[in-house]
This record gives C-alpha cells, structure tokens and sequence, in this order.
C-alpha cells in the first residue's frame, strides 16, 4: 500500500471536469464559489476514515473550477468527495457512486464517487439510426419491467431484466426503448407525515429506519448525479457501468435504440447539461434524450455537433427561429413530446362532443422540421387497462388525500368503476382497449406504447404511482397469457404498420390530389364518402389513404386503406370511398369482432358497431 507522503500533487487543468486519467496521474477538477474553502477527500473502499485530505485553495485555481493531479499513490478501489465550506459534497460530475447499492438504502446519505472504471469491449456496436416515421417507441421503468417474480427473469427489476425480455420486445414489435431516469437519483425523500407509502413488501429496514421517508419511483427529482447509471438498477452492483452498456449494445444489435429520459434541476448549470448529454453519447452509445426544455434551452443544445446528432425531445419546438435548428445533416432529429394527441384520441375515444376536427388534426400531423410523439397513455397517467375502467383517479396509496394526480384524465369506465365480473362490461372494455390502439397505431406521428398495455396491465386506477414501488407499479407478467389477445392484436397492428409505408410517411400529408391521382394522398369522410361530417354532435368519421403516394420495399405502390371510425353508442352504416380500375375493399379488421373473421368479397358499405373502428384494404380483382 502507498504511503501518505508518497502522494504528489500537481495544479491540473480546468477541463474536462470530474476525475480523469492523465499521462501525469489522475486529474480531479471541480467548480467551486470563489471564496469557498475546499478539500478532496479521498478513501479506502469500504472505509469511513480519510486515507487522504487534499486542500484545494487558489494556487490550484482556474476562474471558478479547482483542479489537482495526483501521482504516486495507487488509484484502486479509492472512492472521493469533495468539502466545500465544512459540507460534504459528492462530485456532480462522478462516473459511479457508491453506498447507493441497493434500492431505497439508508445508506443514501453516504455518496461517494468511485475513480475507477471498468474497460468494455463495444465491438462493432452501431447505431440503428431509426427515422422517426419507421420508430416504434416503447416506455420502461427498469425496476417496475421486471422486478415482479412473475417476470421470469434472473435479474428481475435490474438492466439485466431488461436485457433478458429483448426476444419478447422483439416478438411485439417495438424498435426503441424510452427509459424513465436511470440515472442517480434519491429515490428516499424526506416528508412531513410519519406514514410511509410505497414501500415494497420485501423492503428489510425497521419501521425506525424508515421515519420521514418518502419514495420517488420514477425519478423526477432533485440533488441527481446526472453522469452515474443507478448502481441499484444493475444485477452485477460491482460493475453497473458495463451491465448497462452490454444492455445498450445488444438493443443495438437487435436493431433497437435507446432514449434517456432526464430531469434537470432547475438552476442546473448549462456547461454541465452539454457535458453530460455528451457522455451518454460517447460513452453509452445511447440515441437520444427527452430533456425538460423549462430548463434546457433545447434549440441552443440542439446546435451541439454531438448532442445535435442525436433524437431529441421537448414539449414544443413552434417557437420561432427554434425550428431552425430541429434538423442536423438535414436529418429530422427533433421530436415533440406532449400530451396534445393523447388528450384528444381519448376524447374522442369516449365519444365527447366536437372531438372529430381535432382527431383530424392529431391523426395526420407530421412536420417537415421535427416530428410528434404520439401515445395514448404515459407513466404520468392512467394505464391503458384503467383508462377504460375507472372514471376518476385512485390515489389513496400516496397518502396525499388525492391531491396528487390530474384530474383531466378524459377516461370512461364502461359502466361500472374499476373491478368487475360483468362480461358486457369486459368485451366493451376490451373493445375500447383495442379502439385506442388502433388510434395510435395508424396515426402519421411516432406512436409511444406504455410497458404493460400491450397486456392489459392496470394500477388499479392510480393515474400517478410515482411513488409506489410494489405491485401497483410492477408489471404482472402473468396477464400476458390472461390478455394474449390483447397482446397479438397490437402485434399484428404494429407489423401492418411497418409493412405499409402510407401507415407511416416521413412527411405530413397534403389532403391534395398533387400528384393528379384521382384520389389525395389523405381524405376526410363522414358516414357518405367524401362528405365530412364535423359537426358538434358528430362522433363518425372515415379516413382514406391512397396507397399510390408511397412506395413498398419492393418498389411497387402501396395498397389504399380506409378506417371508419364509430365513436357513437349506435351503430352506423359507412359508405365506402369508389376505387379504380380492378381494385376493391375487403375488411382487414373490425374491433367489434371478438375472433378476426376473414372477408374477401367486395363491400360498397359496411355496417359500422357502437363504438368500434374497422380498417379495410385495398385488393385486387384476379385475373380470369
């Protein structure tokens, strides 16, 4: 072991800041107020005494940023924090931390920051580079993904569970991973009551232990270490760094990206947010973020050379010279991520009045400069399963006196609030399940999945679990086999999509016959072809897709489509758009149908169920 005295110390540089490995020995370098006292303390692992105290005043001072390299000593298993003005304080910039462990550990208040870090072997990793029009997204908390034990998996609720279910990610069609925070984050928050909500059962603390906390599940929270992947989410807590990027690079090789969602503190220093959407970049591979724009100024980050050449969301990009600045390379990377289509599909969903026009809207909106995530459901809101079975929110887990939560949730019940045996109730609840998907599936935008709809997954009606990490959250993988319908339905929606260009175009269309067709690309129907019904009281619509404006992989036009949408509790007969020349309309799919029949004839009209969307397609006559 090396001696005290051995240690050398040398002024550093002011960049890059964190710990860095140098060709003279390691370099610390931090921001520190001009005339704060600081201090590097260094320690054996597992140790509380200082193995070394390192003063840090203004000989090693460069502007605001302190900087030392230290030779001499072995850098093995030494972990650091900095004091600043008689405070502990861990590097914001720390690659790992430690004494975070295990999941919601009182050891939370121990932070250290680790110096070493593991090689990894990337390969030939390559990112899939996935257009926007061709992405379907898919949204995953670590933990909440598996760490239920009917998951299956060795690694339940770790970046090893979700490396272990890429076959079944694979087998429903999603093609990128939208990530909740997995970063380090304080998941215990101290809060005024002594009751403790949503701690899982298995957690092994006393009641002592846990006075005054608080747990925040997704993430969204303060005091983060925005450079570290949360060692509690890694099966190997040993080596958390290189479980997460064996997980990123065999998403890579399946063909599948991954975006990070991450929280910024308000006030957070903007050198820093640069600095850190870089390192997932170069150091995770990772393909894009979803940054909270009232704190990040997307279209100046947006501007980077790095960050710049990779998937961007924020809540707008419709302000002005922004969109200037929402392509790279003439490549569409910037996306808009709100609740815009969300709030209208359920809307009209339910059948509200005047929905027709702005489900219009949300179906073909695609922009040029930036595209729209759509979704009908997110981790900040009701499931898919709860939103057609409760028409109010549930939150009485959280022990906030159900202050917490929106109480806009646009939801229908069907009839009777949460649980019910009633099979009237259930077929209808299904049937909406299945409506809603279909929404989402066939609009031009990106469409966003929820982990867990695709089976029928419920909270039992809390539209806001940030809190509740134990079956409230946890997916229950045992109602995959229960909603197997369920399940195929949306897989087989998803591959209609990815089989048909004119399902998911690059670029918005124009309602317009530009081509000289006979037929716009996008057409707008009520219950009599070319007739739009908007009216207040209307709840019908159809739209037709000329397949002629798109082109298959094989170079040939795509088929025409036609969706007749009945979002009224009567039924109504749907007058069906006149093809040319040896083409007709055969029925694809009708929500209202409990096993998918197959229908070859030819249909002129078609009588359309309460509250059910049937799609139909283009085929042709055969020859004689």
């Amino acid at each position: 072991m090396a001696k005290k005295e051995e240690l050398q110390i040398r002024k550093g540089n002011a960049f890059p800041l964190g710990v860095t490995e140098t060709e003279r020995g390691m370099q610390f370098a931090t921001v520190v107020p001009k005339d704060s006292v600081c201090k590097l303390l260094l320690y054996r692992r597992g140790k509380k005494e200082i193995a070394f105290e390192i003063f840090l005043g203004q000989e090693v001072c460069i502007g605001m940023v302190r900087s030392v390299i230290l030779s001499g000593i072995s850098f093995d298993g030494l972990e650091y924090d900095y004091e600043i003005d008689g405070k502990i304080i861990p590097d914001p910039y720390a690659k790992r931390i430690t004494g975070r462990e295990h999941w919601a550990s009182k050891k939370w208040n121990e932070q250290r920051g680790r110096i070493e870090s593991h090689f990894f072997d990337w390969g030939n990793d390559k990112a899939p580079h996935i257009p926007y029009n061709e992405m379907i997204l898919y949204q995953i908390h670590v933990r909440g993904f598996t760490k239920h034990i009917s998951s299956g998996v060795t690694g339940r609720g770790t970046f090893e569970g979700v490396k272990e279910k890429i076959p079944y990610l694979k087998r429903l069609g999603v093609n990128a991973l939208f990530f909740l925070p997995i970063y380090e984050f304080e998941e215990r928050m101290e809060r005024e009551s002594r009751k403790i909500y949503g701690m899982p059962a298995e957690f092994k603390e006393t009641p002592h232990d846990l006075d005054n906390i608080h747990l925040n599940y997704w993430g969204y929270t303060k005091n983060s270490n925005y450079f570290a992947p949360k060692t509690s989410y890694a099966f190997d807590k040993e080596e958390p760094d290189v479980e997460l990027k064996s997980l990123i690079k065999e998403l890579h090789q399946n063909d599948m990206e991954i975006i990070l969602d991450m929280f910024f503190e308000a006030g957070t220093n903007m050198t820093m947010v640069l600095d850190c959407l870089r390192y997932w970049i170069l150091c995770y591979h990772v393909d894009g973020f979803r940054v909270n724009d009232n704190v990040v100024p997307v279209s100046f980050i947006m501007q980077d050379p790095v960050i710049g050449s990779a998937k961007l969301f924020a809540t707008s990009w419709n302000h002005g010279s922004t969109e200037e600045n929402c392509k790279f390379a003439n490549e569409k990377l910037a996306a808009e991520y709100n609740d815009g289509f969300m709030n209208d599909s359920r809307r009209f969903l339910k059948g509200d009045e005047g929905q027709v026009n702005p489900f219009i809207y949300r179906m073909k909106r695609n922009p040029e400069s930036f595209a729209v995530i759509n979704y009908v459901t997110n981790v900040n809101g009701f499931t898919l399963a709860d939103l057609v079975s409760y028409d109010m929110k549930h939150n009485e887990k959280n022990g906030e006196d159900g202050r917490d939560g929106t109480d806009y949730n646009y939801s229908w019940n069907c009839g009777v609030e949460g649980k019910t045996r009633k099979k009237s109730i259930l077929s209808l609840r299904k049937k909406q399940m299945k409506n809603a998907v279909v929404m989402l599936l066939l609009s031009q935008g990106t469409p966003m999945l929820l982990a867990g709809d695709e089976f029928g997954n419920s909270q039992d009606g809390n539209n806001n679990a940030y809190c509740q990490d134990n079956g409230t959250s946890w997916l229950n993988w045992k109602l995959l086999e229960k909603n197997s319908d369920l399940f195929e339905f949306i897989q087989k929606l998803i591959l209609l999509r990815k089989t048909h260009p004119i399902l998911h175009m690059k670029k918005e269309l124009k309602v317009m016959d530009y081509a000289l067709l006979g037929c716009p690309d996008i057409s707008f129907h009520g219950t009599k072809a070319w007739y739009l019904d908007a009216s207040n009281y209307s709840r019908v619509l159809g739209i037709m897709l000329c397949g002629e404006y798109a082109y298959t992989e094989y170079g040939q036009n795509d088929c025409d489509f036609y969706i007749a949408y009945n979002m009224h509790w009567e039924s109504h007969t749907f007058d069906l758009p006149r093809l040319f020349g040896k083409k007709y309309w055969g029925k694809l799919l009708d929500t209202s149908e409990e096993v998918e029949a197959v229908h070859e004839v030819k249909m002129t009209s078609y009588l359309v169920k309460p509250r059910s969307i049937v799609i139909f397609q283009s085929k042709m006559t055969p020859e004689n």
